[in-house]
């Protein structure tokens, strides 16, 4: 589990989330999906609709019952219109390594401050998980929004990167003459 703590970042997905929350709660139309006239299940909201990248949602109370979800959470986390109204302590969940999400939330509701949290599901898929006060229109706070945003491919290459970076140092250092390396002002590195 990788908690990070680009502020600038994460207030920026935190202020898009609340956004998300606030139309999906006063019931203004963020976008057209099949399950807005499902109740409990509000449309997916899509973040660069042309690459099919979506962010998921939940909404739980003081209680930590949920309130209401996004379609495309439910790719991340076993949910069903069944759950809506159930405690968040009784999902299954399908991170690996990360068994907090209710006591973060609660902490969360607590503190009134913003967690985000890497996490990865056992289909090997990476999420940054925003958990953030969920503010209504009047200023009250009414319970927390999980966000979920997919950073595989993030992850992947900075896996790949690290990979390069090993074999280039092993090639460096197992070379049987000096090598070095100048930048384009002739410094050597």
């Amino acid at each position: 589990m990788i908690i990070r703590r680009d502020k600038a970042k994460a207030t920026a997905a935190a202020f898009e989330a609340r956004n998300i929350g606030t139309q999906a709660f006063t019931g203004k139309p963020i976008a057209q999906d099949t399950a807005k006239n499902i109740p409990g299940c509000f449309p997916s909201v899509g973040i660069g609709a042309s690459t099919g990248a979506l962010i998921g949602t939940i909404f739980v109370d003081h209680q930590l019952r949920i309130l209401k979800f996004t379609p495309s959470v439910t790719r991340i986390i076993d949910l069903t219109l069944n759950d809506v109204g159930r405690p968040v302590t009784h999902l299954v969940s399908n991170f690996v390594d990360y068994d907090r999400l209710a006591w973060d939330t609660q902490d969360v509701l607590d503190a009134l401050m913003l967690k985000e949290v890497d996490v990865q599901t056992t289909e090997g898929k990476w999420y940054t998980m925003y958990i953030i006060p969920y503010q209504t229109l009047d200023n009250a706070i009414e319970g927390a929004a999980i966000t979920f945003v997919d950073i595989t491919v993030v992850k992947r290459t900075a896996a790949k990167l690290l990979e390069s970076k090993l074999q280039f140092r092993t090639l460096i250092d197992q070379a049987p003459v000096t090598i070095s390396v100048r930048t384009l002002r002739g410094i050597c590195m």
